[in-house]
């Protein structure tokens, strides 16, 4: 267990938390295998990278495994176009949103079923605003 937030943090008390640690290498499937439990039933996983460029990396990656409902949204896609992905993921259900960090601060989605993190926020407050 990695404690990435301490306990003098802000973080809701009552959203359960845990770390993986692994190879660079092995987390594209860790991560399959981490969606493949968390996509069950009526669901919406928002799963936060470290760059835009890993975010469409990996959307690319699920898409091409034919994983459905997978939305992405990050720096290198215009207003408009991440407006109206937030407003798909916000109204749908049985749903990925790989995102970067611009959708940490400020975005409110409805019903989310669970946060993933793939690699480290730049800081503590980071973590808080994707949790």
């Amino acid at each position: 267990m990695v404690d990435t937030v301490g306990e003098e943090s802000n973080t809701n008390a009552q959203v359960a938390q845990s770390a993986t640690v692994c190879a660079a290498a092995a987390q594209p499937a860790e991560l399959f295998s981490l969606l493949e439990q968390l996509m069950v039933g009526e669901y919406k996983v928002c799963i936060f990278l470290t760059t835009a460029r890993l975010t469409q990396l990996y959307a690319e990656l699920f898409n091409g495994l034919g994983v459905s409902g997978v939305l992405e949204i990050h720096s290198r896609k215009s207003q408009p176009q991440r407006t109206r992905v937030a407003e798909q993921f916000r109204a749908g259900s049985r749903m990925l949103l790989f995102t970067s960090d611009v959708s940490a601060r400020g975005m409110d989605y409805p019903d989310v079923t669970a946060v993933v993190q793939v690699g480290l926020p730049s800081d503590r407050a980071q973590y808080i605003h994707r949790l």
